[in-house]
């Protein structure tokens, strides 16, 4: 099982009609046992010993009857999320425009004020963008993203502006109810009198490129390919084509060329 389910054991949960108990220990390891349940690839089978025998245990299976058996108590079992004290202005993402935010909102004489962000730090797609170009309006001297990036962290630190990170927001109700999870918090609801959007903007997947193929290797939006080379430490490619001669199409070129990579062309 590549997510390493005890599948041994739920299925003897499920032989022994325990299917509470086993949906709990599937859920432990997998949030989404209906699906997996259904459209999983089920290599677990493909590897199953009783395959010299006859046919394999029809584990997937069990494990769509024990998340179908189960679900009524596991729901009975959740926990309304613990309500925590109002915030003036809720901002969530801990990118460029969030810390502008927060500290223009502070400026203004906003006190109460919490950035949510997702990553593990803050700064948002600015860490990726190493190249210098930023900063020259705001601080009047050109910067790379990072240090850019750095000015605005260092800002919201000194106005001891509140942050939580690795931080999801799940929901956001009309009357501006949040409900977040995350590490430090658990699963809580903030009441927010303000929120504001600043979670940035995705690439468009590959499949809205209109790329061909069936789940080809080796492609990567121009964004991904730069986090991985710039913050993960990993080269993408040695002989690469750019799709797109924009800025980071350019700025992908030269970098990817500085790391030994041939770039045969920009498209």
């Amino acid at each position: 099982c590549p997510i390493a389910q005890d599948i041994p054991e739920y299925l003897e949960l499920c032989r022994k009609g325990l299917y509470n108990e086993a949906q709990a220990l599937i859920t432990e390891r997998n949030a989404l046992p209906f699906i997996t349940g259904t459209i999983c690839a089920h290599r677990c089978m493909g590897k199953c010993t009783r395959n010299f025998y006859e046919d394999p245990v029809h584990i997937r299976a069990a494990k769509l009857l024990a998340a179908e058996k189960g679900i009524d108590a596991r729901m009975a079992s959740v926990v309304r999320p613990a309500p925590v004290p109002g915030k003036r202005a809720a901002i969530i993402g801990g990118g460029p425009a969030g810390l502008a935010a927060a500290i223009a909102a502070r400026e203004k004489g906003v006190e109460d004020i919490l950035i949510i962000e997702q990553d593990k730090e803050l700064g948002g797609i600015l860490n990726q963008c190493i190249h210098a170009g930023f900063g020259l309006h705001t601080f009047g001297q050109e910067l790379t993203g990072p240090e850019y990036a750095g000015r605005f962290i260092d800002r919201v630190q000194q106005m001891h502006i509140p942050y939580l990170l690795r931080t999801m927001v799940l929901d956001l109700s009309e009357d501006r109810v949040l409900t977040v999870t995350g590490p430090e918090t658990g699963l809580i609801q903030i009441q927010a009198q303000a929120v504001i959007l600043a979670m940035g903007c995705r690439e468009r997947p590959r499949g809205a490129l209109n790329i061909p193929g069936y789940r080809p290797a080796g492609i990567y939006s121009a964004g991904t390919a730069q986090r991985l080379v710039n913050m993960e430490g990993f080269m993408p490619g040695k002989n690469v084509v750019i799709l797109g001669s924009g800025d980071i199409g350019l700025i992908m070129a030269r970098r990817m060329t500085l790391e030994g990579a041939k770039v045969h062309a920009v498209a």
